[in-house]
């Protein structure tokens, strides 16, 4: 059939009228809401040349509709609606729910530059001992990205990649400079450091989020496997980060002598109001004060009040009971006393 001929099918059909046997149902574009074929040896195919996004069926756009050119989204250079799969031989597409993108590990770069490039008052700087030598530079640019933006492979084409070849998704919480949206990742590129692990396979953090104060996966001290909060067998101190050995390391070290290389660090629970907020030595004595009621020690983020004279700390019990300081001073109420 003609392309006129298949212009002229009623919009109400459900069977494309190019297709050798009549019976393949039409597909709707999502942009512009008419009807293609999805038939790859049909005419109407070859003209409007569809595309489907590989994981939602849904996902369907004619080549007029595949850029964005659709009303309502006629910007200056419009994302597209699908994306073909960057890996060579592969003909999958992808709509945007399905797009990770690497925008490239920050490293410290450099521009050189020649006294043709350099003002009056930074021609001084330049090396004169060989004039006849083009007289150069280098200028710090700060940290830029590796490489420009870079799109992921589709999800089947990434786990069928060798482990050297792979993509990795940083599971740290401090803002990894690869995920500031949600939807990064990092190429194989990029991974010149590598990550870690935790032994249970719950999260993976790039290299330099591993070097953060509180990682969200940490190595223990004595046989340096990483774990994490739900591997559930290593505490660390939540004022400095000091990390005990794992449940192993103990017991092979329970007999070690006290003060020894193989010491386990001590974590005291000494706050009254949170006896999960644990804390080494050092860190208790900084972030927990003595209650100026009852003397129980209590941490900065359960005090209720705090005294206007001694500045002491008053805990939640107290707070309800104690009009004013052991020392006679009167509470700053430093937040609402609950109840």
């Amino acid at each position: 059939m003609t392309p006129d001929e298949i212009a002229a099918v009623p919009v109400e059909s459900k069977s494309c009228p190019a297709c050798s046997v009549h019976s393949q149902v039409l597909a709707e574009c999502a942009g512009c809401k008419s009807f293609v074929c999805l038939t790859k040896d049909c005419l109407a195919f070859e003209l409007d040349e569809p595309k489907q996004c590989f994981q939602h069926s849904n996902e369907i756009y004619c080549k007029a509709c595949l850029c964005g050119a659709v009303e309502g989204n006629s910007t200056g250079s419009p994302d597209p609606f699908l994306r073909k799969c960057p890996s060579d031989g592969c003909d999958r597409w992808m709509c945007k729910s399905n797009w990770k993108w690497c925008l490239g590990e920050p490293i410290d770069a450099v521009k050189v530059i020649t006294t043709d490039d350099a003002n009056s008052s930074d021609k001084e700087e330049f090396n004169d001992e060989r004039p006849e030598q083009p007289r150069t530079k280098k200028q710090k640019l700060g940290q830029q990205p590796r490489h420009d933006r870079r799109l992921a492979l589709c999800s089947i084409c990434l786990e069928d990649l060798p482990p050297d070849q792979s993509w990795q998704s940083c599971d740290s919480f401090q803002g990894c400079w690869s995920n500031p949206t949600g939807s990064g990742c990092i190429c194989p590129e990029c991974l010149t450091e590598g990550g870690i692990e935790c032994v249970g396979g719950h999260y993976w953090i790039c290299y330099s989020c591993s070097e953060k104060s509180f990682p969200r996966v940490w190595p223990c001290p004595s046989c340096e496997n990483s774990f994490c909060r739900q591997c559930k067998v290593v505490d660390r101190c939540q004022g400095c980060g000091l990390s005990q050995m794992c449940k192993d390391c103990k017991l092979e070290n329970s007999n070690a002598e006290p003060g020894g290389a193989d010491t386990d660090v001590e974590l005291v629970s000494e706050c009254t109001d949170c006896s999960d907020y644990l804390l080494c030595q050092t860190c208790s004595n900084r972030l927990t004060n003595y209650c100026g009621a009852c003397g129980d020690r209590v941490c900065e983020e359960c005090a209720a009040d705090t005294c206007i004279e001694c500045e002491k700390s008053i805990c939640q019990r107290c707070a309800k009971g104690f009009p004013e300081c052991s020392c006679g001073g009167a509470w700053r109420e430093i937040r609402p006393k609950e109840g």
